[in-house]
């Protein structure tokens, strides 16, 4: 009876997707990925849903999508995903392809080119989704160390920034100091 229940919310819920109000359709979203495969028939809409304006529903719908057992349906438009323009959208695409276990191989490609995202939760995501990718998890350990080398050449670069900051306003007040020491001793003189 239960079962029966969730496939007969489905139709209404997948008419909330459609609804002006973003905090209804994120709802309806989250709904009919709650409700797994009984919402397959959603797959249409909730795909329809990550092309919208809203980053809350785009990243409920991909979330969604990932629960309704119908992964060959959906993976080419989680790929597309990966292009967002907010890395929120990105990090969970990359999240849920990675439990596309069945489509590992383009998806292993996919989460590849993520590895050089200008976000780091983007690039961690990718690359914890490529380790959970069954034919990718040689790939897996080569992206772990780039996405932790690309964090410690930023760590580095950003370090070697604020240290040369620092000479340089060490520098400049240095300058500063001898230049009104040598007013003073001329005012003296």
């Amino acid at each position: 009876a239960a079962c029966r229940g969730a496939k007969d919310a489905v139709p209404a819920l997948i008419e909330c997707l459609q609804e002006t109000d973003s905090d209804v359709r994120n709802s309806a979203a989250k709904a009919l990925g709650n409700l797994g495969e009984p919402a397959k028939r959603a797959v249409a809409a909730l795909t329809e849903c990550l092309k919208g304006s809203n980053s809350d529903v785009r990243k409920s719908a991909e979330q969604a999508l990932g629960k309704l057992g119908e992964h060959a349906k959906v993976v080419a438009a989680l790929i597309k995903c990966l292009e967002d323009s907010e890395d929120v959208v990105r990090r969970i695409a990359a999240e849920v392809l990675g439990e596309l276990d069945e489509h590992a191989a383009p998806v292993a490609v996919a989460l590849t080119k993520c590895l050089e995202d200008s976000e780091w939760g983007v690039r961690s995501s990718a690359a914890d989704a490529l380790a959970s990718c069954s034919p990718a998890r040689p790939l897996a350990t080569a992206a772990s160390w780039a996405c932790a080398a690309s964090t410690s050449a930023l760590a580095s670069a950003t370090c070697r920034a604020a240290s040369a900051s620092r000479a340089s306003a060490a520098a400049s007040a240095s300058a500063a100091r001898a230049a009104a020491a040598a007013s003073a001793a001329s005012a003296l003189a």
